[in-house]
């Protein structure tokens, strides 16, 4: 089972400075970083290296409870089953959104079919494809508990 943990810090985005971004760490790694390795090879193909990882985190007033609960409300990329858990690393909404579905049971919380909705139409080599990225398993107790701590505003920095 994997172990998530949510982190506020100090934004690092072009557009919203004012407001801190709420970043995922997935087994202490953050998914920016994971998701660096994995995309390297496409935007190699694209021969667009940097676009590899350019993600930042969701602003706080955007990364909600319900986000992570996998209701989608149409921004940030979001889609009638996916909800965007990462923004574009410039700030723009829904510039280079990361999605993924979220489905929970009575003991778990999964992260599967993970998408970057741009690849599909701005990509000229090849369609990216996460078939190989995850899925992710957390305790439900666990996630829901890190989860709380965005409507109380008790996320940790790093």
């Amino acid at each position: 089972m994997n172990r998530i943990e949510i982190k506020k810090i100090v934004s690092t985005t072009a557009v919203s400075t004012s407001e801190n971004e709420i970043r995922i760490f997935i087994d202490g790694c953050d998914l920016i970083d994971m998701l660096k390795e994995f995309e390297k090879p496409f935007a190699t193909r694209e021969k667009a290296i940097t676009i590899a990882g350019a993600y930042g985190g969701l602003p706080e007033s955007v990364a909600t409870r319900e986000r992570f609960l996998g209701l989608a409300d149409r921004d940030y990329g979001d889609s009638e089953d996916k909800v965007a858990v990462l923004g574009c690393n410039c700030g723009w909404e829904g510039c280079w959104p990361f999605t993924v579905k979220i489905t929970i049971s009575d003991s778990t919380v999964i992260w599967s079919e993970f998408e970057q909705p741009h690849s599909e139409t701005n990509s000229a080599q090849v369609q990216w494809n996460y078939d190989g990225f995850g899925p992710f398993e957390f305790d439900k107790e666990h996630y829901l508990n890190e989860i709380g701590k965005l409507a109380c505003n008790q996320v940790s920095g790093i």
